[in-house]
């Protein structure tokens, strides 16, 4: 008896250019998918795909699919009775526009605001500087101060001595 083990890792894509977006169909049998976001790594193509029934999502060649190019509206249309699109659909019935800072959406029922970040790979080092002005100015008229982060695990790998600072900046106002 032959037992077979599968294992997928992620790809570590570290040499991204012309990341833009990008709407089509991509089919693989049986599977369609949603094509959201198109880039380049270390000269190959890749698609950033979402299943529309499930949610799951990927970054896959092109060349593994029958693909079909849609604006947003046809994208929308094509895969209207999925649960990606009602996702969608009920999330900006369920959000208000608002002004300043370049945020786009609140949720209504939200008081005050809150601050969210993304620590996307980079080789710059973090902006200390930012993070204590906010929490010093914060902690004046909102406690605990609202800021959330989504920090990617290339981050954290290459940037361990400021993922150690955040951490000791978030026991230190709780």
């Amino acid at each position: 008896m032959t037992q077979t083990e599968v294992a997928h890792a992620q790809a570590n894509y570290l040499k991204i250019t012309n990341y833009k977006v990008y709407y089509g169909w991509a089919t693989h049998y049986p599977q369609d998918w949603m094509i959201i976001r198109q880039f380049e790594n270390e000269g190959k193509n890749y698609f950033l795909l979402v299943n529309p029934q499930t949610l799951e999502t990927r970054i896959d060649e092109p060349s593994f699919y029958k693909v079909k190019p849609l604006t947003l509206s046809e994208a929308r249309d094509f895969f209207r009775n999925s649960p990606y699109i009602k996702a969608i659909k009920k999330a900006e019935r369920h959000s208000v526009n608002t002004q300043d800072a370049g945020i786009e959406n609140g949720m209504p029922k939200q008081t005050g605001i809150s601050l969210t970040a993304d620590l996307c790979p980079s080789h710059r080092p973090l902006d200390k500087r930012i993070f204590t002005e906010i929490i010093s100015e914060f902690q004046k008229v909102e406690y605990p101060v609202p800021v959330a982060l989504s920090v990617s695990g290339i981050w954290m790998k290459q940037h361990q001595q400021d993922l150690e600072w955040l951490k000791k900046c978030m026991r230190s106002i709780k």
